[in-house]
């Protein structure tokens, strides 16, 4: 039987080291990009105001469009940085490097049907919203220029995403904070006019982010040529140009509809907001600024945590998953509970640096010691929702937002308003959250925990004579139904029935491999050693999740009886060398059996030292 033999483990800059320092490295460059975006707005809007309340009224109205083109642009990048991540974690150099270039080449397409649908249907398009006269004069000023640069938006956040994916947090925070400082220094001279600059007025705002964000698109694209071998269109086909865009757009699509319906949920709040009057609805609006300065720090933290999480899923570095998730799950729940506390003192006084109107200041004060109950719950569901989307299971994520928004929080939050106002339908936000977070971590109690006694969602064990009936009973499995008993006496070894058509040999909760009634045979294994056996023609890369670390056997082509026998020894032979070392009697007895070459039993060491399966208590 073919043996694997060394090869390089994956690359990934977080694949090793300290797990706080690996998340810090990823969280805060991306709290400080986002704080410069945010200071980026804010400077806009201050601007803008300079021109008087038509102007501003103008801009206001672009803020649903843009929200759109920007949830598509958000959902490319998660989508592209979690393929580039689990590509780069399993090892696959040259499919990290497509992964990029194809998703930039999508964003391309993409981003000219937007601009180009934009620059034409923009007139109706405000009209039908609501605008008329000088306003959508006003409008069509400002986002004439937008759309055109819509490619310099979108483009430089997929490439800032493949970035963050390899393990570089650093360059998109600085590309950020420089697109901050270029926008703030040319917004008023575009807006006002300066020497030889004319005055282009509320054009001048939307000319001012597009140079930005030109200046940023250039600079990232350097970056990635010189410093990474992240772009290139070497060895692309069009069948290989199409499973990279199904790859992004299977977590891109879910990702980007999951930021959509967060606005729609709070047009619908805002209504029911809207029938108690203005200072109901002011309070709303400052409150959600409060709650968007506060929640950035565990939101930085979960966009930091997905391509750790991308990465180490994809390598089988269980214990590292859950070590990370774990750490960052605490945090949040310290940082909400600490907000919470804060602002229960500070209420009124953060009330007062918004409004003088003493009815808004008490229902500032009423929103902050309501809403931040519900911080440590938000933050929760966004580490939940990010972990879903790093290891292919983005609906799991979409599902989180439609359960918290639509599924339960417009429905709670109406109850409450009806049963006590606003306080009630403010509380009702809070239960929505509070139910989001424990479906989300009770979803995600396999990678938290991921040797547990048992997988999740299964009956009881197979003993040896069910498992022998069940491998007799189809006709690829027939031959290695006589060693039913010798597999369940492997150590810890236990099988599961995995519905009709399907068992599972796990130990504890870790999966060694599925049997299928077809004849196929799924297995995860380290790239060091799974490459090895695609390389000797043993397996082939999982069609599915060739990204995550898994292969396949088909019994058609190859004699299933030894070949499986020796599969299942050989990863079981993992789990003994990273349970009990190379030294154990019981482990020198599986290497004597399933290895038989010195290189084998390095390759074996080394990626049982890498791929270690306990986790943290």
């Amino acid at each position: 039987m073919a043996e694997p033999t060394p090869t390089a483990a994956p690359g990934g800059r977080l694949l090793a080291g300290d797990v706080d320092a690996a998340l810090r490295a990823m969280s805060v460059p991306m709290l400080v990009g986002m704080v410069a975006m945010i200071a980026v707005n804010l400077v806009d809007t201050w601007w803008v105001s300079r021109l008087g309340t038509g102007a501003l009224a103008a801009m206001t109205f672009t803020f649903p469009v843009e929200a759109v083109v920007l949830n598509i642009a958000f959902g490319l990048m998660v989508g592209t940085s979690v393929a580039v991540a689990r590509a780069v974690g399993s090892g696959q150099a040259d499919e990290a490097r497509w992964l990029t270039t194809h998703a930039t080449v999508l964003a391309l397409g993409v981003v000219a049907v937007l601009s180009g649908l934009g620059l034409v249907l923009q007139e109706p398009l405000f009209r039908a919203m609501g605008a008329e006269g000088p306003l959508l004069d006003d409008v069509q000023r400002y986002m004439t220029p937008w759309f055109i640069g819509v490619p310099f938006l979108v483009v430089p956040m997929i490439a800032n995403g493949a970035l963050r994916a390899v393990g570089d947090a650093q360059t998109p925070m600085r590309v950020m904070v420089a697109a901050a400082l270029v926008n703030a220094v040319l917004a008023p001279v575009l807006l006002f006019g300066w020497g030889p600059i004319p005055a282009y007025g509320l054009a001048g705002a939307a000319i001012a982010g597009v140079i930005a964000r030109f200046v940023t698109m250039v600079v990232v694209f350097v970056v990635l040529l010189r410093r990474t071998s992240l772009l290139g269109l070497a060895g692309t086909t069009p069948q290989r140009l199409l499973r990279s865009w199904w790859t992004v757009l299977q977590v891109a699509g879910p990702a980007a509809i999951t930021n959509a319906i967060g606005p729609f949920a709070v047009g619908l709040l805002t209504v029911m907001l809207a029938r108690h009057g203005p200072a109901a609805l002011a309070a709303w609006g400052i409150g959600a600024r409060v709650d968007a300065v506060l929640l950035l720090v565990p939101n930085a933290l979960a966009g930091g945590l997905s391509p750790f999480v991308g990465q180490n899923w994809a390598a089988h570095l269980r214990a590292r998953v859950a070590d990370a998730l774990r750490r960052t799950l605490v945090f949040t729940v310290v940082w909400g509970l600490g907000a919470t506390a804060l602002l229960a003192v500070l209420a009124p006084w953060v009330a007062t640096l918004f409004t003088a109107d003493p009815a808004v200041q008490a229902q500032v004060t009423t929103y902050l010691r309501i809403v931040p109950f519900g911080y440590a719950f938000v933050g929760a569901a966004s580490i939940c929702a990010s972990t879903f989307n790093a290891v292919d299971r983005a609906m799991r994520a979409s599902l989180l937002a439609v359960l918290r928004s639509l599924g339960i929080g417009v429905p709670l939050a109406w109850a409450g308003d009806t049963v006590a106002g606003p306080p009630g339908l403010l509380a009702g936000l809070v239960v929505a959250s509070a139910v989001t977070a424990w479906v989300g971590v009770r979803w995600m109690r396999v990678y938290l925990w991921p040797l547990g006694d048992k997988p999740t969602g299964v009956g009881p064990a197979l003993d040896a004579e069910s498992l022998r009936v069940w491998l007799a009973r189809h006709d690829p499995w027939t031959g290695l139904a006589p060693s039913a008993p010798t597999v369940l006496a492997l150590e810890g070894v236990r099988a599961y029935p995995l519905g009709n058509r399907r068992v599972g040999l796990y130990v504890g909760a870790r999966e060694l491999l599925k049997l299928h009634a077809s004849g196929t045979l799924d297995l995860p294994l380290p790239v060091e050693i799974g490459e090895n056996l695609v390389r000797l023609g043993v397996v082939q890369r999982h069609p599915s999740h060739e990204h995550n670390g898994r292969y396949r056997l088909e019994t058609s082509a190859t004699p299933a009886t030894d070949t499986v026998a020796w599969l299942i020894g050989l990863s079981h032979l993992l789990y003994a060398l990273s349970q009990r070392g190379a030294a154990d009697p019981i482990t020198q007895a599986e290497m004597a059996t399933y290895t038989r070459t010195p290189q084998c039993v390095a390759a074996m060491t080394a990626a049982a030292a890498r791929w270690d399966a306990v986790a943290p208590a």
